[in-house]
């Protein structure tokens, strides 16, 4: 796609046609980085080498630093977007850049799927006995229960969307490496997608 509106820049008959598909052209190299970079992302978690770069981190710093950028696109889109972390110092064990693009695409995945009643997007934090768990819920369309499977699928759509396919299951096979679970519910008011990571521990209250 990207070579024949490269060509069509190319051949273009006047400097407004050339213009009009160079702007297409770009938007396409742009779609094009962003799949290449989710798709590295993919075999990255994947690697059964990626306990090599685990380190121990703070993941409510790395959320933390998500929440500009997050609320930022939300009202691009008309969406709130809302955050919710905890008040206890937490440290988790693993790779930081993949548990942070677990996060991101949680919260892209709500933006670009959740459909055009989608209004609200929250992210939620919290720490329990067993896990770290951080929950991502929107009041979109949803998805219905017998296609959770499929949605975590590479490449899969659920009806027609924007967007790659690999957003869940970059979350999920990220998760995965941490010896964590994805689980995907319909709520009264829309969706929420959770990641839970177990190999966290807790100190004193952050200041």
């Amino acid at each position: 796609g990207v070579q024949s509106l490269a060509e069509s820049v190319a051949n273009a008959k006047s400097l407004g046609d050339a213009k009009a598909r160079s702007a297409d052209l770009l938007i396409a190299a742009k779609e094009t980085g962003q799949l290449a970079n989710s798709l590295l992302t993919l075999e990255k978690a994947r690697d059964a080498t990626l306990n090599g770069a685990a380190t121990t981190f703070d993941p409510i710093a790395i959320v933390a630093g998500l929440t500009a950028w997050a609320d930022q696109t939300a009202k691009d889109r008309n969406v709130t977007f809302t955050a919710h972390l905890p008040d206890v110092a937490v440290r988790l064990h693993g790779d930081p850049v993949m548990f942070e693009q677990a996060v991101l695409n949680l919260i892209n995945n709500a933006l670009i799927h959740g459909g055009e009643t989608l209004s609200k997007v929250k992210l939620v934090m919290e720490q329990s006995e067993r896990a770290l768990k951080v929950t991502v819920t929107d009041d979109g369309k949803g998805i219905a229960p017998k296609n959770f499977d499929r949605a975590l699928g590479r490449f899969s759509q659920i009806g027609p969307s924007a967007g790659s396919g690999l957003g869940l299951p970059i979350a999920k096979t990220v998760v995965e490496s941490f010896q964590g679970t994805i689980a995907l519910k319909n709520t009264p008011n829309g969706f929420a997608v959770s990641l839970e990571f177990p190999n966290f521990s807790t100190s004193k209250t952050r200041r």
